[in-house]
């Protein structure tokens, strides 16, 4: 799956609730074949790998909602990313060429992205999910952007 595809399903699924772009995402993700939605996760780790820059994490973030964080710890700078990528190629683009759009109330729900991905891939296999991306988008994996 190449990137254009990724984002083609991302932005198809958008929603104006974070919860259920996740959500349509996942029922994308099922009419795929267990390749394809490992292909999938790959570009979620590289996108993500992408917003894993310093200016980014210092860009005073928050999340809405009931999740209490202080937008500083690692996994909380995971979270923000990826509600930034559920949020479709035009947010993302726009957090990559200017890094003060990123200081905002992300919605954590996004992270959710993360577990669906597994969830599809053991309904459409019947496997349990072992893959592991080549890229690591683990808070700062990206270590030539910090």
């Amino acid at each position: 799956m190449d990137r254009s595809e990724f984002w083609r399903i991302v932005d198809s699924s958008a929603s104006p609730e974070v919860h259920e772009t996740v959500t349509e995402i996942e029922e994308k993700l099922g009419a795929l074949s267990g390749d394809e939605i490992k292909s999938f996760h790959d570009r979620l780790s590289e996108v993500l790998f992408d917003l894993d820059r310093r200016d980014l994490n210092g860009a005073g973030y928050s999340f809405s909602g009931a999740y209490e964080a202080d937008g500083q710890g690692s996994d909380d700078f995971l979270f923000a990313r990826c509600t930034v990528v559920v949020s479709g190629s035009k947010v993302y683009n726009e957090v990559l060429r200017d890094p003060s759009t990123f200081a905002t109330a992300w919605d954590w729900c996004g992270q959710d992205v993360l577990n669906v991905i597994e969830e599809a891939y053991e309904e459409v296999t019947g496997d349990v999910w072992e893959h592991n991306s080549p890229i690591d988008y683990e808070t700062g994996s990206n270590t030539a952007a910090w």
